[in-house]
C-alpha cells in the first residue's frame, strides 16, 4: 500500500469513525449526562416534578429514562451516610416502593462501591426494565433502559454504565 493510500484510509476510518461516536449532551437539574452515539437522542417525554425525563435515539430504537435529584430532597438522607450507603439506600427506597406491588419483581444484579451505582431489574405486568442507581453532582441518579432480549444482561449494563460513567 502506498502513502498516499494510506493517508487516504486512514481518513475514511477517520470520517466513519466520527459519525459512529456521535454523543448527544443533556443536563438534567444542572448534571451533565452523555448518551452514546450513534445519532441523536431526542426527548420524548418528561416529567420534571418527579426529575424524569425520557429519550429516543431513532437510529437504535431505544429509549433510556433518566433522573437526577437532589439527594438532600430525599427522606432517607442524611449526612453522615457515604456516597455508596446513600445510593444503597436509593435503590432500597426505589426498590421496596416497587416490590410493595406483589405483581412486581426486583432483582439486584451488580454493585460498584468505588463507582458508586447499584444495577437492578424490575419486572411489572407492563415489562421490564433494567436500572442504574447512583450518585453523580450531588444528584441521585437513575438510569432505566427497556429489558429486551435483543441484548444479553452485560450489554445492558455496560450501556448504563456508559451512560452513568461519562
Amino acid at each position: 500500500m502506498t502513502n498516499r493510500q494510506l493517508i487516504i484510509l486512514t481518513i475514511l476510518i477517520f470520517i466513519n469513525s466520527l459519525s459512529y461516536s456521535q454523543n448527544t449532551k443533556v443536563t438534567l437539574n444542572s448534571v451533565n449526562i452523555t448518551l452514546p452515539g450513534p445519532g441523536q437522542w431526542k426527548e420524548a417525554a418528561k416529567n420534571e416534578a418527579g426529575g424524569q425525563w425520557m429519550f429516543k435515539n431513532e437510529n437504535s430504537k431505544m429509549t433510556v429514562s433518566l433522573s437526577a435529584r437532589q439527594k438532600t430532597k430525599f427522606d432517607f438522607y442524611k449526612d453522615s451516610l457515604s456516597d455508596f450507603k446513600l445510593v444503597s439506600a436509593f435503590y432500597k427506597w426505589d426498590a421496596d416502593y416497587w416490590a410493595s406491588d406483589k405483581k412486581n419483581e426486583v432483582t439486584q444484579i451488580k454493585t460498584d462501591k468505588d463507582k458508586k451505582y447499584v444495577v437492578w431489574r424490575l419486572k411489572t405486568p407492563q415489562g421490564s426494565n433494567l436500572i442504574l442507581n447512583g450518585l453523580k453532582a450531588d444528584n441521585l441518579i437513575g438510569i432505566q433502559i427497556p429489558d429486551d432480549s435483543k441484548l444479553a444482561d452485560e450489554n445492558k449494563i455496560k450501556i448504563l454504565e456508559a451512560i452513568y460513567l461519562n
